[in-house]
Parts: C-alpha cells; sequence; structure tokens
C-alpha cells in the first residue's frame, strides 16, 4: 500500500533536516521498505562501507553526467545522505574530453579505484588509486596498463586482489597491497565481450562478468566457461550457487558448477530482471525490472526484496521508469541503495519485514 501523504511529508523534512537532497520524483514506497533518503547526481554506481557507516558512489560507463562532480568517488553518511568528502585523482584534468570511473571499498574501509581519462585522440591515463576514507588521504597510486576505456572493477572479498575488465574481453588482477600485476587473460566466449560488471565469489576463487543475457564465470587460473543457457542478470548466492533471470524473467537458483537446478522463482509480475543484488549474509536478494509494468497511466519500474530460501517477497518499492544501474545490501540486510541513470542514489530501509 503507499503512504499516506502525511507520512511522506514527514520522510521530505526528516531528511531535509538530516542534510540529505530529497528528489522531486514523487516515489510509490510500501510500508515494508520505507524511502531513508535520496541524494541527487551523487552517481549511477552506489555501494555500502563494510562498516555501514557510509556510501559511495561514482559515475561512470559513458553515462551521460548532469555535473562533472558525480564521476568523482565520492562519500555520504549512510545514516541520512550527508555528504562526506570528495576522493580526488591528482592527475583527473576537468578540461579532458571523457573520463570514467569506478570505486569500491576494500574490507579495510579504504578506497581503491580505477580511473581512465583521455585528454586527446591517442593520449589515454589509466591509473588505480587507494585512498584513506575516512580523511581522503591518497594511500597508493599506480599507472596500469592500457585496458580499454570502460571501466569495471571488483575488489575481492579477501582483500587480496583487485580485478579489472574492459570490453576486449581482457581481465587483469592485481594485488591490493602494492597494485603489481596478479595475472591477466583473455577468455574466448564465442566472441562475447565482458562487458561492464564484474564480480568475486565470496570465497574470492571465482569472477564473473555479466553483458547482453552472457555471463561468463572465471577462475584467475585462468578458467572460464558459459552458463548453459540465455538470461538477463545474475549474482553469486554464497559461495557454491548462482541466482539469475532467464529471459522471459524466471529467476532460477543453480549449483555453479553442475547448474542443478535448487530453486525457480516466478515474478510477480511481466517486468523483466534487469538489475540483482544479493545480501551480504545471503538471506535476501533484490531484483529491478525493466520498466515494463504500467498502472494505467505511466510505466514504471518495480524493485522487489525476496528471501533466498524460499523466493518470498518481502518488500515492493515502484519507482519512475529510469534504468537501474545498481543495487548494494548493508552487510546487516537491513538496508537497499538503489543507483539510477539519472545520477540519483535511494536509500530504503528493509528491515521493518524482514
Amino acid at each position: 500500500m503507499p503512504r499516506s501523504i502525511s507520512a511522506v511529508l514527514a520522510v521530505l523534512l526528516l531528511c531535509l533536516f538530516a542534510g540529505c537532497v530529497e528528489s522531486t520524483v514523487s516515489y510509490v514506497v510500501p510500508d515494508s521498505a520505507p524511502l531513508m533518503y535520496t541524494i541527487e547526481d551523487a552517481g549511477n554506481r552506489a555501494q555500502f562501507s563494510p562498516d555501514g557507516t557510509m556510501l559511495l558512489t561514482t559515475g561512470d560507463n559513458g553515462q551521460k553526467l548532469k555535473s562533472p562532480g558525480v564521476s568523482l568517488p565520492r562519500l555520504w553518511s549512510a545514516s541520512n545522505g550527508a555528504h562526506l568528502r570528495d576522493l580526488r585523482l591528482e592527475d583527473l584534468d576537468p578540461d579532458v574530453n571523457e573520463h570514467h570511473l569506478r570505486a569500491r571499498f576494500h574490507r579495510d574501509g579504504s578506497v581503491i579505484a580505477r580511473g581512465w581519462y583521455q585528454r586527446g585522440s591517442n593520449d589515454a591515463v589509466h591509473i588505480l588509486t587507494r585512498w584513506d576514507a575516512q580523511d581522503g588521504a591518497q594511500l597508493q597510486r599506480t599507472v596500469v596498463g592500457r585496458t580499454g576505456r570502460l571501466v569495471s572493477l571488483a575488489v575481492s572479498p579477501d582483500g587480496r586482489y583487485v580485478a579489472i575488465a574492459a570490453p576486449n574481453r581482457d581481465i587483469k588482477i592485481y594485488h591490493t597491497s602494492d597494485f603489481e600485476l596478479h595475472s591477466e587473460f583473455e577468455p574466448d566466449f564465442n566472441d562475447n565481450p565482458i562487458g561492464s560488471d564484474i564480480d568475486w565469489s565470496p570465497n574470492s576463487t571465482l569472477l564473473m562478468a555479466n553483458e547482453s543475457f552472457v555471463v561468463n564465470i572465471f577462475r584467475p587460473s585462468p578458467f572460464a566457461r558459459n552458463l548453459p543457457q540465455e538470461f538477463s542478470s545474475s549474482a553469486f548466492v554464497g559461495d557454491d550457487q548462482l541466482l539469475f533471470a532467464d529471459a522471459v524473467g524466471i529467476l532460477h537458483l543453480t549449483d555453479y558448477s553442475s547448474f542443478a537446478d535448487n530453486g525457480t522463482f516466478v515474478s510477480p509480475s511481466d517486468d523483466l530482471v534487469k538489475t540483482i543484488a544479493v545480501a551480504p549474509d545471503g538471506s535476501l536478494f533484490a531484483v529491478a525490472g525493466d520498466g515494463s509494468e504500467n498502472d494505467g497511466k505511466n510505466d514504471y519500474i518495480t524493485v522487489r526484496v525476496h528471501r533466498v530460501f524460499n523466493g518470498e517477497v518481502i518488500a515492493e518499492i515502484r519507482l519512475p521508469r529510469v534504468p537501474v544501474t545498481e543495487m548494494n545490501f548493508d552487510d546487516e540486510a537491513d538496508r537497499l541503495a538503489i543507483a539510477n541513470a539519472d545520477n540519483d542514489v535511494m536509500v530504503f530501509n528493509i528491515s521493518p519485514n524482514k
């Protein structure tokens, strides 16, 4: 059920006094997942810090950014969305033609970012940088080899490695201790590119890459394989299972080595799943649709939060039809951050109905 007008006004006033900037878009939020705050122009990627106190945002991957600031790694209070600090790249020239970033938290709470920017047609710079998130001090920096303009970066859960993928189908893995190259490989999957998103398995032994209904799973050995069917999005659930949505929107929980079916969940709508996020403890997952639902007047996107063990929907969030670019749970699975292509980041309280 949608909130009453008085409840919505109360949330807006709370966010105003807490220091966050509430979106001008009217979001319909059920009581089971209250909107805590919205940060406008924050970026199209979002991640909670390991201790749950901060939210990291960036803008990347060729999105048309509404302001230069959203391309920086930026830190916000996870409790109210108040801006804490920007993490600046020393070499970043605000007058360059284009630049792309991806930043992620390390398990120790520091921030690691991959940057790519271009001053001219043949003058591209690729760097890895690490900051202390508490004061913004730069801890490490190195220039890395050219790996293509599209940025994708994932820090392993054990904190030992950072992986970078590029659309030319290269994957490079660096040690986080000194940013020295650990390994690199170029898998061949019927000419399918790696794409823009890569993720580590919880035990830091596998990498998964998503793009255009294709998922490739990599061992840094290297080893790689395709999943046996086309689908729209996927995520690791623990160390042994994959959750993926097929081309007609049905969710499958499978064993990643044998592809044995461990569960099938049917979405309660015709909305195709485009983005999946799994809580760190493996208890919940969230799926975002493609905007094909309609209330008789407008198309909209629905984000649904499910329990992993039985697929039960515990929360629904209806949003304007703006593509969801990333979703991220905090470590306690109490909050869900949703970033979209308009560079707005919304944080919802999932805990009341857990």
